[in-house]
């Protein structure tokens, strides 16, 4: 199963999951199939796990903005 499949199958179960995506292709990535995927943040390998975290701290920040406007 690629990384696509596997945010495919996660938007099914749940369409407002945050998704971040570790990446070793970085650079190489498509912006417009990032976009298309759902995909809310892209973390290219090697990363730090400061980085890593404060991803995911805006990501679910923007989630939790999200649902309260909604």
């Amino acid at each position: 199963m690629s990384g696509w499949e596997v945010v495919s199958a996660l938007r099914a179960r749940d369409a407002e999951l945050g998704v971040v995506l570790l990446t070793g292709w970085g650079a190489t990535l498509s912006t417009d199939k990032v976009a298309a995927y759902g995909v809310d943040a892209v973390v290219a390998k090697p990363f730090e796990m400061r980085k890593l975290l404060a991803t995911i701290g805006d990501v679910l920040e923007k989630r939790a903005r999200r649902a309260t406007t909604s």
